[in-house]
C-alpha cells in the first residue's frame, strides 16, 4: 500500500497554498507564456456577444503545456495528489501523480484505453463550471473532474483521480476479470492495484474543491488571456492603421500650397508643413521650438503673441488679416486661420493654424477697385445717356447723370421700374422689336429710337445695346445719342434748300419778250442796260457757252484760210 498523508497534513497543505498565491502567480506566468501563440491563432473573429471566438481554438493552443505540466508537478509533489488536463477529443495534455494500474495497463489495452476515454468524455460531460463530479470509471477507479472553459465554451476537463475510497474494498474478482479479459499479468495487475491510493472522503473533499478552484481560475486566466492576446492584436491593428492614417495625413497636409504650423501651449512650435518651410526658408529642425518673437518682427510677433492669447482664452476658431515677411523679406499680406485643440480630458493643449498669403488677391482687389472707379467717373462723366436693365422685365439698374439730363427723369425715379412704366418709350410695341434682336444676336447698333422725355416731348436717338451677365443675371448695357436737335436742325436745312430750290427754278426760267440789237445782238436788260447775248442767258440760267466760227463767217472773215473742208467739218 502506498504511502498516503493524513487528513490533517493534506488540509494543512491546502490551506498553505490557498493562503499564499503562489499557485496564481504561477500559473499567470504560465499562460503568459501562451499570450504569442494565442495572438497567432486568433483571426480577428468574434462571437456576437463581442467575446473573442474561440470555436476553432483548442485547449493545446490556448495552453502551454510544458509550463503547465512544471507546474502540476510542482503542486503533485506537495499533495501526492495526481491530476491530469484532457480536452474534449480524450488528448492527455498534462497528466502527474498517475497510477501504475492506469499508465501500465488500463492505457495499453485498446479496449480498456477505451473506456478511460468514454469515462473521461461521458461522464464528465454537463458539470457546470465551478463544479465536480465525482464518479467511477468503467475501469473500476474512481475519478473526479471539473470543466475547463473559455467564456462560455467548454474547452477541457481537469480530473482528479486514480484512487480509491479508504473506507472501501475493492472486488478482487472484478480486477482478475479484468486481468483476464485485456491479457494482463493478474499478479502484477493486482500488484498495482495494491499502490491504488486510498482516501477518505473529506480529503477528496477538499483536494477537488482547491483543484476546482484552481481550474476555474485557470478558465478565468485563459480566458483574460485570450481577451488580452485579442486586444493587443487590435491594439496592433489600431496602431498600424493609426501609424497609416498619419502618414497619409502627413503627406496631404504637405502636398497642401498652404502654410500650416502647429503649437503648444505655450506658443512652440511643435511642427510644419512643407509649405510653412518653403514660405520662410527655414527647415522644421531650426523653427521647431521657437516662438513667434524668435522668427518674427518685434512689432509683428506682439500681434501673433496677442491673438494666440486671445484664441488659447476663448477657445474656438480664430480669423484675422494681418502681414507676414517671407524668405525674401517681403512683406506679404495673410490671413490667419487657427483653431484650439484640446486632449482627452478637455484641455486645451495647443493650436493648429493655417496661413493664407493674400497679397496678390489684395493687388487684384485694389486693381479692380481702381478699374471700378475708373468705370465709375467715365459712367457717371459720360455725355450720352448710359442705363443697365434687366433682360427678362426690362427694370433699370442703374442709370449715370447724362441720362437724367436728356430724360428729365430722375435716378430715383427710374431704379426698379421699366422704362414702359415711366413712359419713356413714345411707341411701347418697338421695345419687343430690339429685345427680340438682343436675344437673337446678343448686341445692336445705332439703331434710331423714338423715346419721350419726361415733360412729353420727343426724345430722338441713336440707341446701341449689348446683353451682359452682372451676378448671374441676363441685362442689358444701353447707350443712347441725343439725336434730337440734329434731326431737328437737318430737317430746317432740308426746308430751306427746298425753298432755294424752288426759287432757283422760278429764277432760271427764261421767258417773255426780250429786245435785241439787229446789228450786234446785243440783248437789253431791266436796267436798260445792253449784254452780250451769252452774258445775259447765262446769268439768267443754267446755260453755258464756248465761242467758235461758223464757215460762212470764216470765209468772209478769213478769205486767206481754209478753215473748213467741202463738208463743213473744222480743220
Amino acid at each position: 500500500m502506498a504511502a498516503k498523508p493524513t487528513y490533517e497534513e493534506l488540509e494543512q497543505r491546502v490551506k498553505e497554498l490557498e493562503k499564499a498565491e503562489f499557485d496564481r502567480k504561477k500559473a499567470v506566468g504560465v499562460l503568459g507564456k501562451s499570450e504569442p501563440r494565442i495572438r497567432k491563432k486568433l483571426d480577428g473573429n468574434r462571437l456576437p456577444n463581442g467575446d473573442p471566438d474561440v470555436v476553432t481554438l483548442d485547449l493545446a493552443t490556448i495552453i502551454d503545456i510544458r509550463a503547465i505540466q512544471s507546474m502540476m508537478d510542482d503542486f503533485f509533489n506537495l499533495t501526492d495528489i495526481g491530476i491530469a488536463i484532457l480536452d474534449l477529443q480524450g488528448k492527455v495534455l498534462v497528466a502527474t501523480g498517475w497510477q501504475d494500474i492506469c499508465i501500465q495497463f488500463h492505457r495499453t489495452h485498446p479496449e480498456s484505453c477505451k473506456n478511460c476515454m468514454e469515462s473521461d468524455l461521458e461522464l464528465s460531460n454537463g458539470v457546470e463550471p465551478g463544479t465536480f463530479r465525482l464518479y467511477r470509471c468503467q475501469n473500476n477507479m474512481w475519478d473526479m473532474a471539473t470543466p475547463i472553459t473559455v467564456g462560455d465554451k467548454h474547452v477541457g476537463n481537469l480530473y482528479l483521480g486514480q484512487f480509491l475510497f479508504e473506507e472501501e474494498t475493492p472486488d478482487l474478482e472484478v480486477f482478475r476479470s479484468q486481468a483476464q479479459k485485456y491479457g494482463f499479468n493478474e499478479r502484477e495487475y493486482l500488484a498495482a492495484l495494491e499502490r491504488v491510493p486510498r482516501w477518505s472522503r473529506e480529503t477528496v473533499n477538499i483536494a477537488m474543491t482547491f483543484y476546482t478552484k484552481l481550474a476555474h481560475m485557470i478558465s478565468e486566466l485563459i480566458y483574460s488571456n485570450i481577451k488580452i492576446a485579442q486586444t493587443l492584436k487590435e491594439r496592433d491593428k489600431l496602431l498600424n492603421s493609426l501609424r497609416e492614417s498619419e502618414a497619409f495625413l502627413k503627406t496631404l497636409i504637405n502636398a497642401i500650397p498652404t502654410p500650416i504650423f502647429h503649437k503648444d501651449r505655450d506658443g512652440k512650435y511643435l511642427w510644419f508643413n512643407n509649405a510653412f518651410e518653403t514660405f520662410f526658408g527655414e527647415t522644421k529642425e531650426r523653427l521647431i521650438g521657437k516662438s513667434v518673437f524668435d522668427i518674427h518682427p518685434p512689432e509683428l510677433a506682439e500681434i501673433y503673441h496677442a491673438q494666440d492669447t486671445e484664441l488659447f482664452n476663448s477657445g474656438g476658431i480664430q480669423r484675422y488679416d494681418s502681414q507676414m515677411k517671407n524668405a525674401q523679406g517681403e512683406l506679404r499680406d495673410i490671413i490667419f486661420n487657427k483653431a484650439v485643440y484640446t486632449n482627452s480630458q478637455g484641455i486645451i493643449t495647443g493650436l493648429i493654424g493655417a496661413i493664407i498669403d493674400i497679397t496678390e488677391r489684395k493687388q487684384v482687389e485694389e486693381a479692380l477697385h481702381e478699374s471700378e472707379k475708373k468705370f465709375s467717373t467715365l459712367f457717371q462723366a459720360s455725355p450720352v445717356y448710359i442705363a443697365f436693365t434687366a433682360l427678362d422685365d426690362g427694370c433699370f439698374l442703374d442709370v449715370n447723370d447724362a441720362f437724367t439730363k436728356i430724360t428729365g427723369f430722375q435716378r430715383n425715379e427710374v431704379l426698379g421700374r421699366t422704362p414702359v412704366e415711366i413712359g419713356l418709350w413714345f411707341d411701347p410695341k418697338e421695345r419687343a422689336k430690339f429685345i427680340k434682336l438682343v436675344r437673337q444676336n446678343g448686341d445692336f447698333y445705332e439703331e434710331e429710337v423714338r423715346f419721350r422725355r419726361k415733360n412729353g416731348d420727343p426724345l430722338l436717338g441713336i440707341w446701341s445695346a449689348e446683353k451682359i451677365e452682372l451676378g448671374g443675371k441676363a441685362c442689358l448695357i444701353s447707350v443712347l445719342i441725343d439725336d434730337t436737335e440734329r434731326k431737328k436742325t437737318q430737317e430746317a436745312l432740308r426746308q430751306e434748300r427746298d425753298k432755294l430750290r424752288a426759287a432757283i427754278s422760278e429764277i432760271k426760267t427764261l421767258s417773255g419778250l426780250f429786245p435785241i440789237c439787229s446789228n450786234c445782238k446785243k440783248i437789253r436788260d431791266d436796267q436798260g442796260y445792253w449784254n452780250q447775248i451769252e452774258k445775259y442767258i447765262g446769268e439768267r440760267s443754267n446755260a453755258e457757252f464756248s465761242h467758235g466760227i461758223c464757215p460762212e463767217c470764216a470765209k468772209k472773215l478769213y478769205p486767206d484760210f481754209d478753215l473748213y473742208n467741202d463738208d463743213g467739218e473744222l480743220i
